[in-house]
């Protein structure tokens, strides 16, 4: 018998297959979860998928607003303009 996060890591993984969702990635957007748990689920459904030639169900929550690491790409370089306009000294 699973236990609770045996059992939450199982979902995970086979959340992830489901919609497509490269393992990998699967593994780096749930860090505190144990990759044999998410492994499990994903390697689970994947046999499903197969066995009842299912297609993928792309995750619509992709659609709900941008990656936390795009709004760093997306952000201006703050460069403190102070240090900038002072004029350099000989010797430093």
């Amino acid at each position: 018998m699973l236990n609770k996060q045996q059992a939450n890591g199982k979902a995970i993984g086979a959340a992830c297959r489901h919609s497509g969702r490269a393992l990998e990635d699967c593994f780096s957007r749930n860090p505190k979860v144990a990759k044999s748990d998410i492994f499990a689920g994903w390697k689970e459904m994947n046999e499903y998928m197969l066995a009842k030639k299912m297609d993928v169900v792309p995750s619509s929550a992709e659609d709900c607003g941008p990656d936390p690491e795009d709004k760093k790409k997306a952000a201006p370089e703050q460069h403190n303009t102070s240090a900038a306009s002072e004029p350099a000294k000989d010797g430093e």
